[in-house]
């Protein structure tokens, strides 16, 4: 739950929204000075303009792309806001990939489920019987209700078999089409990578699981949510340099969040972008 709210408060940061004194500030709100605003967006304005653009086959997705970076006026008591950008990158040549491997599995699933020759003639035979029947029933059902409830007593057993025989396809069928559904689910990949970048203090703990190696990056692994984690060298002043709060340097950390693949794809597009210069003179 900490985890949550502090991911709605960065993103709130981020938009320049003003919190409420509800539960996302216990303790209140404070005003954010005009020298911390102006140094918010400068920072925010020097990371939008780092982010690498989509590589060739993906797109990027980004919901600030038309807005200007703006400081928020006010944040939670005890905080300062974080400049950053957030934003979605998605591999369109996995959806492709996708689409096609979903077309290939739903041929192989038409063919696991055909009916089989005396199978089909069979359900077919008791259809038709229990139709036929049904008709008689409606016929008759305004004039003589009793001899329609009497044939329709005929078309049950009918009806019964029938019922049976789809009962006994569908279970015949179903190890080969579960089989066929596990092996091309097991190869899904997630075509969509949610990337945050953000100017924050940096923590010793850092929540490491697996160190990478990602270049351009000073400190690159993936914490304990299976995200991949990249640290820029290049700092920016402590948040109290321009009347905030915070009294250790800040540098830039991109958070990437996706299936392995292309959650490497991504990170690797970041080290390699101008957000490793963020920050340094």
């Amino acid at each position: 739950m900490q985890r949550v709210a502090m991911g709605l408060l960065l993103a709130g940061s981020i938009l320049g929204v003003t919190p409420k004194a509800n539960a996302d500030c216990p303790d209140g709100s404070r005003s954010v000075g005009a020298e911390e605003q102006q140094a918010y967006v400068a920072v925010a304005t020097a990371i939008k303009a780092a982010v690498p653009a989509a590589p060739s086959g993906w797109t990027l997705k980004d919901p600030l792309a038309k807005q200007q970076p703006s400081a928020p006026k006010d944040v939670c008591k005890g905080t300062d806001p974080v400049p950053g950008w957030y934003g979605t990158y998605e591999w369109n040549d996995e959806i492709k990939r996708a689409a096609a491997r979903n077309q290939e599995r739903d041929a192989k699933i038409r063919t696991a489920s055909a009916w089989l020759p005396d199978e089909e003639k069979t359900l077919h035979e008791y259809e038709a019987q229990a139709r036929d029947l049904e008709r008689k029933a409606v016929a008759v059902i305004r004039t003589d209700p009793a001899e329609a409830a009497r044939i329709r007593e005929q078309e049950k057993p009918f009806a019964d078999k029938a019922n049976a025989v789809r009962k006994a396809h569908n279970e015949r069928i179903a190890p080969d089409v579960e089989a066929i559904r596990k092996q091309y689910d097991s190869g899904y990949v997630n075509p969509d990578v949610q990337v945050g970048v953000y100017a924050r203090e940096l923590d010793a703990n850092d929540d490491a699981r697996e160190t990478l190696n990602i270049a351009g990056a000073t400190k690159s692994f993936v914490n304990s949510q299976k995200e991949i984690v990249l640290v820029f060298a290049g700092p920016f002043p402590a948040a109290k340099a321009s009347g905030g709060l915070g009294t250790r340097t800040r540098g830039v950390v991109a958070t990437v969040k996706g299936d392995r693949e292309p959650a490497e794809i991504i990170a690797m597009v970041l080290g390699a972008s101008a957000l490793s210069q963020v920050g340094k003179r």
